[in-house]
């Protein structure tokens, strides 16, 4: 019983604020702080972190994904969309590229997360 995606994304969210870490030579995975980490059950407060660490310029390009539902390859040429904040939306997890060019978002959540500031709940 649960969520993977939800597991997936608190596990990568403890690696990004370096508080869990895998060492390649010892075989295991290390923690510190843990215990002092606030656990929530619902991944809807832990994707909003993960965009605002984004800079503007590809937040704003969330936003325009999120209006609509995703980015055409023949969009992004037409608004002159830069690749490397594409490639920074695929790298951290939000987005991914499809064989046809288009992006479309991983996760409805993630697209959720796009349209909201920070003083904004979903």
């Amino acid at each position: 019983k649960g969520n993977p995606f939800f597991t997936f994304r608190f596990l990568e969210s403890l690696v990004d604020k370096k508080l869990l870490s895998y060492d390649k030579d010892a075989k295991r995975w290390n923690w510190t702080g843990l215990e002092d980490q606030e656990v929530t059950e619902n991944v809807v407060h832990i994707l909003p972190a993960k965009v605002r660490k984004l800079d503007d310029e590809t937040r704003e390009i969330l936003r325009i994904a999120a209006a609509f539902d995703g980015l055409s390859k023949s969009l992004i040429s037409r608004l002159g969309l830069p690749a490397i904040k594409l490639k920074m939306a695929v790298d951290e997890g939000i987005m991914r590229r499809l064989k046809s060019g288009d992006y479309c978002f991983n996760h409805d959540k993630f697209r959720e997360a796009s349209i909201t500031d920070d003083e904004t709940e979903f």
